[in-house]
């Protein structure tokens, strides 16, 4: 158990410290419930727990900020932050109805956490007794699945005298939600060391993570679509600065590789964003992406069943056939493992290229609008509307 003796004078949020530590001694919780429906598919598909994959998630994120692993020794007042911190999680007995605690370590490479896991919770099933020990697993969180209930509010006291800094995470059962999967999840930090942003970016980092955790890696004859890295810039810039490029699709010329960092960073984090690559050496020559309802960038999408397909090419790749090999697998994804109802698609007013990639993928025309804002480009342009059924998909595959 390492850490470090945090200098309350400097620290960052001395003044609330102070105050919810000496004038209002409090916890802050919220409940919210977050879109699981790719994490519990990811589950069913590799034959592995949703209930251990969802902890891993949640332990990954609480040790990815300072703010979430504080400590308070009272026998120094020293406030401390641990270099990491572990999960408690539950094991219930049907047949006296009581829980054991189960210290599971927390390991950043997944297989290893996994199988830990898995394997404390099964000597765990051996005893009945409680064997809480919080002297000696300190640097410890509680994580507990509440599986009887898919709830929508969970709260979670402790005594005004005593200053309990570890994260304390419930969740329920998911519950089918306009054709999403939705879980509620509480989360109850302390005043103290944690306010209203740091709450909610729990909840904002585990949807990410989930995001990163789940990403697909697909394959074509020629090609590898995969996740984008911030490791993909100066390629992407080597591409993306030409004119020809993202003005014609409403977006202007990268500026520079840092430019380009951080349109991976902000822009393409999504769960379905991909680099498309050659096989030979992986690297990004282009981008296609499934832009979900909800989503920033989606112009389209009117259902949670529905997403919205962009896509650009690095202009040496041109008239390979690249874009529609791509555009083929994405939408064979799209339908057949996300199970998407519609997939819409988009072009503007000359932008021939894009054109005959979604007639040759066989989308249909649906209709053209006028005055469409560009706001990238400080503009209004034509735009011309296209889509593509799951019927249309299985009617296109019997003729492929």
């Amino acid at each position: 158990m390492n850490y470090k003796v945090v200098d309350k004078d400097r620290y960052y949020r001395k003044g609330v410290f102070d105050h919810f530590t000496m004038d209002c001694k409090c916890s802050t919780s919220m409940t919210a419930r977050i879109d699981v429906t790719r994490l519990v598919n990811h589950s069913k598909a590799n034959g592995t727990k949703f209930y251990i994959n969802f902890l891993y998630i949640l332990s990954k994120v609480l040790n990815s900020r300072d703010d979430y692993k504080m400590g308070y020794l009272w026998e120094d007042e020293a406030l401390i932050c641990y270099d990491q911190i572990n999960p408690i999680q539950y094991c219930f007995h049907e047949d006296t109805e009581t829980c054991t605690p189960v210290y599971t370590t927390y390991y950043e490479d997944y297989k290893t956490f996994y199988d830990n896991a898995l394997k404390d919770l099964e000597e765990a099933k051996k005893t009945r007794e409680y064997k809480l020990d919080m002297q000696g697993h300190q640097n410890w969180f509680d994580a507990s699945y509440i599986s009887w209930l898919s709830y929508d509010a969970l709260n979670i006291e402790l005594p005004d005298g005593y200053l309990h800094f570890p994260p304390i995470v419930n969740w329920g059962r998911y519950r089918e939600e306009n054709g999403r999967l939705m879980m509620p999840v509480s989360v109850r930090l302390n005043h103290a060391v944690a306010d209203g942003y740091l709450l909610a970016n729990v909840f904002r980092l585990l949807e990410k993570e989930i995001a990163s955790f789940t990403h697909a890696t697909l394959y074509t004859d020629r090609l590898i679509l995969r996740k984008w890295e911030e490791s993909d810039a100066e390629s992407m810039y080597e591409l993306c600065k030409d004119p020809d490029i993202g003005p014609i699709a409403g977006w202007p010329p990268h500026q520079s590789v840092e430019d380009s960092r951080n349109i991976i960073r902000n822009a393409l984090n999504g769960a379905e964003a991909y680099a498309i690559c050659l096989k030979e050496d992986n690297k990004a020559i282009g981008c296609i992406e499934l832009k979900l309802y909800g989503g920033n960038m989606n112009d389209l999408a009117q259902n949670y069943d529905e997403c919205e397909l962009g896509y650009w090419l690095g202009k040496p790749y041109w008239g390979q056939g690249i874009m529609p090999e791509a555009g083929r697998e994405l939408l064979r994804h799209a339908f057949e493992d996300v199970e998407f109802e519609k997939v819409w698609c988009g072009y503007y007013d000359g932008n021939n290229k894009s054109k005959r990639v979604q007639e040759k993928l066989g989308f249909k025309f649906q209709w053209t609008s006028e005055d469409v804002d560009v706001p990238l480009m400080h503009e209004t342009r034509t735009g011309h509307v296209n889509l593509m059924t799951k019927e249309d998909w299985e009617e296109l595959k019997t003729r492929s």
